[in-house]
């Protein structure tokens, strides 16, 4: 009898005694059962996130200015020539467009055009979808005329962003822009990337170059595009201290790393045209695909717009 009931008291020792060796594994299960399950379920929350910001239209840059005692990052959109930087990369929701007013300002050279006056407060980027824009960058070179030439030959005209240190050598050319009834805009002194500039260097370079193309066109600079589209809060305030306009895009058919024109006139059938802002730049593959370009165009039934 005595041994019946010291039996289980036995057993029950002994499995006290095997619980309490097991203590700790099990104890380290539960905690790292539990860590994991509330590392997943803050990436679960976080991917919601991500979702929620992004599900609108990605890709364009965008510009605004913020508290004065906020830095922000420079900002690049599409990036339109050959340029590394370990500057971070912000991508945005497009800001609505903004249209101080559209005119018809029809002249000896053109059936007729529109010249779109962009709000100062507001980086532009595209247009609403019954119209389409040529912009082209990195001039005056020896090709701004043959350029000018195929637009007006085709009653189009069309916004040239020059750049300072080339206009003292191409000095010709912007005239000829100018009287041709293209628009005229800034595009730097010397093609730097102006954000790593202090406010005093980008507001020289901005104010040099407007120097001399209006002492070539007579007519007041208002259009400011930064190279490869760089921009921060501090260059945008510089550029509306001197009265100007933040001109960008939104459509980019690479044209200075293309082989051939019809890498670059693939593009334009590729992509939608309507509310377009190209940019493209100033060099022979650009000038041969031209006429085919503006063929194309016409061929969506578009307003061609210069900006002011």
């Amino acid at each position: 009898m005595e041994d019946r009931v010291a039996e289980p008291a036995q057993q029950r020792t002994q499995l006290l005694r095997q619980l309490s060796a097991h203590m700790p594994k099990i104890l380290i299960l539960s905690l790292v059962t539990i860590g994991f399950l509330i590392v997943l379920s803050i990436t679960s929350k976080g991917n919601d996130d991500s979702a929620n910001t992004f599900s609108g239209s990605v890709g364009v840059a965008m510009a605004g200015e913020k508290d004065d005692d906020f830095e922000a990052p420079m900002v690049l959109t599409a990036i339109s020539e050959p340029y590394k930087t370990e500057t971070s990369v912000t991508a945005a929701r497009t800001n609505p467009i903004v249209l101080s007013y559209v005119s018809d300002q029809p002249d000896s050279n053109h059936e007729s055009f529109e010249v779109i006056d962009i709000d100062k407060e507001e980086s532009f980027f595209g247009l609403p979808k019954e119209y389409v824009a040529l912009t082209f960058d990195d001039g005056p070179s020896t090709l701004t005329k043959q350029f000018v030439d195929i637009l007006t030959e085709q009653k189009v005209a069309a916004t040239f962003l020059f750049v300072g240190q080339k206009v003292e050598r191409n000095q010709d050319a912007v005239i000829y822009a100018s009287e041709h009834g293209m628009a005229i805009g800034n595009h730097s002194w010397d093609h730097s990337l102006l954000p790593k500039d202090t406010p005093q260097d980008q507001s020289e370079s901005l104010s040099k170059t407007n120097s001399v193309l209006e002492s070539l066109t007579h007519k007041k600079v208002t259009l400011f595009r930064p190279p490869y589209g760089a921009v921060n809060n501090k260059l945008v305030s510089e550029v509306k201290k001197l009265n100007m306009k933040t001109l960008l895009w939104n459509r980019d058919p690479e044209d200075w790393n293309a082989k051939k024109p019809e890498d670059i006139i693939r593009y334009f059938h590729q992509v939608e045209a309507a509310g377009g802002v190209y940019v493209l730049h100033e060099n022979k593959n650009t000038l041969e695909a031209l006429p085919a370009i503006l063929k194309h165009l016409k061929e969506k039934n578009l307003k061609f717009v210069i900006f002011k």
